[in-house]
């Protein structure tokens, strides 16, 4: 039984595709200590180029900050994606970011999360483009990979993955 209901959490979290279009850069070279000290899980650091962000995964909005800029997705397995875009400082207002959800509601993946305005988002610091996206799941699941560069287009491109599935 146990192995049966393993399997279905598996086929139903993986895989994981990337919320947003952009290049996946390595993580090493971000700043943020959430980065670094992997506080909400561990995952790819993707360079924004496209105008929106959809949900990776199917889940319900656990948090979200009022700008956008910080959102976490939990997954009916109990992992969540989180989504930090820049380095997560700007909680209120972020110019560059059109919330398109609210905080409980379910989402499936491939949903609007946030409409981004590109003008605005360059005209900040380049890190500022840059959004984290962590996961953090049950180490019992096996283990998930995700690409250490290259292009990926929202709600499209495998982002994460189980390793066995290779």
């Amino acid at each position: 039984m146990f192995i049966l209901e393993r399997t279905s959490v598996y086929d139903n979290l993986f895989p994981i595709t990337a919320p947003v279009s952009g290049r996946v850069i390595t993580n090493t070279g971000h700043s943020s200590a959430i980065a670094s000290n992997q506080l909400f899980g561990v995952g790819p650091v993707i360079e924004v180029s496209g105008n929106h962000a959809v949900a990776p995964m199917a889940g319900v909005v656990t948090a979200i900050s009022s700008s956008g800029d910080f959102i976490q997705i939990e997954h009916s397995s109990k992992a969540v994606i989180t989504l930090i875009l820049g380095q997560g400082r700007q909680f209120t207002h972020h110019p560059a970011l059109s919330r398109c959800i609210r905080l409980g509601q379910a989402v499936v993946a491939g949903d609007r999360l946030l409409t981004i305005n590109q003008t605005l988002l360059r005209a900040e610091p380049r890190q500022q483009r840059h959004l984290m996206v962590l996961l953090q799941a049950d180490p019992d699941l096996g283990g998930w990979q995700w690409p250490e560069q290259g292009a990926v287009s929202s709600g499209e491109s495998r982002l994460f993955q189980h390793k066995e599935e290779n």
